[in-house]
């Protein structure tokens, strides 16, 4: 394979979307704290091109063409998490969007009537498991 293409493959799939779930027990209460987070790319701002991949029994960390960055999805995945971890309960559940428009005109602090092409979305949920 050409070096330039292996770079280039290689790039494609580090910048890929990428859907994570982590869990830690607090050592003091006995708890989880469960902390997850899914990000994509979007074309015009709402048309998919590549996220993670939200589904339980996924085979790529990524998925092209699907929304998986959404609230609801990452809370289905959080709360059948927890059941996982032998517990029923989460609870002080605190969550973070992210939304950026890559071709921004430098200089300019006000909205540029002028369709954005490229955006990316991101989502983190994390809360503590009883």
């Amino acid at each position: 394979m050409n070096p330039v293409k292996a770079i280039m493959a290689a790039a494609a799939l580090l910048a890929a979307g990428c859907f994570s779930i982590e869990h830690a027990r607090i050592q003091a209460t006995g708890e989880y704290h469960v902390f997850a987070s899914n990000y994509g790319w979007y074309l015009f701002g709402s048309l998919p091109i590549v996220c993670g991949n939200a589904n339980p029994d996924a085979v790529l960390p990524f998925v092209f063409f699907r929304d998986d960055v959404t609230m609801d999805k990452i809370q289905r995945r959080v709360l059948s998490h927890s059941k996982n971890l032998n517990s029923g309960k989460v609870c002080n559940l605190s969550y973070y969007n992210d939304n950026m428009v890559l071709f921004e005109f430098p200089g300019v602090n006000f909205p540029v009537p002028v369709p954005y092409v490229l955006t990316y979305r991101g989502i983190q949920l994390s809360g503590g498991v009883k």
